[in-house]
C-alpha cells in the first residue's frame, strides 16, 4: 500500500505543478517501498538523491512562475521551500554517515505531513494569483486542465 496517496482535493489547477505533486508522491511511494522490502542502502541512496533533485527542480518551476505573476507570498513560500531544502540535505548527512533505517523514517514521515499540507494550504494560496491572471507580456500565462489563460 502506497505511502501518499494523492487526490482531487490536493489539485492546485495548474497541470504542470499537479503533474510535479504526483511525481512527488510516487517517489516518495517508491523510496517508502524500498525502504519496506529492505532494498540496500546504495539503491536507498540514488531514490534519495533523486527526489531531492526533482523537489529542487519543483520549487524552482513553482517560485519562477509565482514571480512572473507577481504572487505577493512568494517570499513566504520560498521561505517554506528553503526550510524543507535544508531538513532533507540535514537527513541526507545523516543517511551518509551511516543512520540509514532512522533517516528514511524521518524523511518519509517529513515529506507525507509536510508536503500534504504544504499542497493543502501554501500551494493553494498562489492559485487566485497564477489561474486567470493576465499574462500581458510576462510568463504568467498558465495552462489550465480545461482551457488555457493567456
Amino acid at each position: 500500500m502506497p505511502l501518499m496517496l494523492w487526490t482531487e482535493e490536493l489539485s492546485v489547477g495548474i497541470e504542470e505543478f499537479d503533474a510535479d505533486h504526483r511525481q512527488l508522491f510516487a517517489m516518495v511511494n517508491g523510496l517508502f517501498n524500498a525502504f519496506e522490502v529492505g532494498t540496500g542502502a546504495e539503491l536507498l541512496g540514488a531514490l534519495f538523491d533523486a527526489l531531492i533533485d526533482y523537489t529542487r527542480d519543483h520549487f524552482a518551476r513553482e517560485e519562477a512562475r509565482m514571480a512572473a505573476c507577481h504572487y505577493p507570498g512568494l517570499s513566504t513560500h520560498r521561505a517554506e521551500h528553503l526550510q524543507l531544502a535544508e531538513r532533507v540535505h540535514e537527513l541526507r548527512r545523516h543517511f551518509l554517515a551511516g543512520s540509514v533505517e532512522q533517516v528514511n523514517r524521518d524523511l518519509l514521515v517529513l515529506f507525507k505531513t509536510w508536503l500534504t499540507s504544504h499542497i493543502r494550504v501554501t500551494d493553494h494560496g498562489y492559485k487566485p494569483y497564477v489561474i486567470d491572471r493576465p499574462a500581458a507580456g510576462h510568463q504568467c500565462a498558465i495552462t489550465l486542465r480545461d482551457h488555457t489563460t493567456r
